[in-house]
């Protein structure tokens, strides 16, 4: 065993430049992968925090007509804590002096 220990350290010592680039580009890549799935957690939490505070909708549907009831049966459902219904409509906003 030690002979070929003796040529691992040789082989190590003689290619020590491609072994620290190696290294490198390990340590690289794993900061990086830490880095992003910190950034990812924190704009996840970020995103369910304002959410919760602000009263935010989880899901937003757009449909061309419904009647007024079906605002009814979709609050009657499990899980759903509260239903708006509204209307909406886009309209053209003119600018004086444009």
């Amino acid at each position: 065993m030690g002979v070929l220990l003796n040529k691992l350290r040789r082989t190590l010592w003689n290619t020590r430049g491609q072994v620290m680039a190696v290294a490198a580009v390990v340590a690289v890549g794993i900061t990086v992968y830490i880095a992003m799935t910190t950034t990812y957690n924190n704009l996840t939490h970020s995103r369910d925090d304002f959410y919760r505070v602000n009263n935010f909708a989880g899901y937003f549907f757009v449909v061309v007509r419904a009647p007024e009831q079906v605002v009814r049966k979709v609050e009657t459902l499990s899980g759903v804590a509260e239903v708006n219904g509204r209307i909406q409509k886009d309209v053209p906003i003119f600018k004086e002096g444009s």
